[in-house]
Formats: structure tokens, sequence, C-alpha cells
């Protein structure tokens, strides 16, 4: 018996995976508690994993080299996690405060990018709409 394929029905699914990006989402570390640090791990639309440090949001943050991206997230009633915005790690207290403003309540801080090129591209994929990374000029 052959198989007949609905070759309408099957463009549409490959049309409708094009328009709907998977889902950007934080997904729990097993092991946090043998750590110092809290981590934590975010999918991009990508697929790509990002593992980040977790630390409250405040206002006197340290100002670091800049190396790094930092993700102001907020939660849900229901623990679910989702990033309000994302800067360099250098940006200051204004940018912290529109976070906090924006209800964020932690800072997910990722160092594992070399330079502006590879902080836009983590930037774009953790992003559910396109953002303009701006930080702080002092």
């Amino acid at each position: 018996m052959r198989r007949q394929l609905a070759w309408r029905q099957a463009l549409s699914d490959l049309r409708a995976d094009r328009v709907t990006p998977p889902e950007i989402r934080e997904v729990p570390i097993d092991g946090n508690r043998r750590c110092r640090e809290v981590l934590s791990c975010w999918r991009g639309r990508s697929g790509r994993r990002y593992v980040v440090q977790v630390h409250r949001l405040e206002y006197d943050w340290p100002v670091r080299a800049g190396a790094g991206l930092a993700f102001a997230v907020s939660r849900g009633a229901n623990g679910r996690g989702t990033i309000v915005a994302i800067a360099p790690d250098s940006a200051g207290p204004s940018w912290r405060g529109r976070a906090w403003d924006a209800g964020a309540r932690e800072l997910h801080v990722y160092t594992l990018v070399d330079d502006a090129t590879g902080r836009a591209e983590v930037a774009l994929d953790l992003m559910p709409e396109p953002i303009a990374m701006r930080p702080e000029r002092a």
C-alpha cells in the first residue's frame, strides 16, 4: 500500500514552523545546592543554552569590566522567569532602576561573550523582540 503525503498540509506546517519561533525559556539546573553561586540556564530561540549567575537586582551592583551581559529577570506567580531587559553588565544604576520599575527582581549575568558582536547575538537570541542595547554613559 502506498503512503499518500498531504503536500498542502505539509507546506502549511513548514510555514508555521518558520513563523513561530521556539519559546525563550529558563531551564533549571540540577546541582545548585553544591555550588557557591546560584546558577540558572536560559534557552534562546536558536536552541542555544546560556548558563548564568543569579543575583538579586540591587541599585548598587558593582560595575564590572563590561565583558558580559546582564539580564533583568522578573518572576511570575508561577515562579517562571521572564527577561525584562538586557544590557552589558557594566550598565549603571539608571538601567537597573528602569529594570526594577519594569518588575525585575533578579540579575542574571552571562560572562561567556568576548565582544560587542557576541553580546548582540546573545541579546537577539534571548529577547522576544529586537532591542537596542545602550550602555549607560557616566
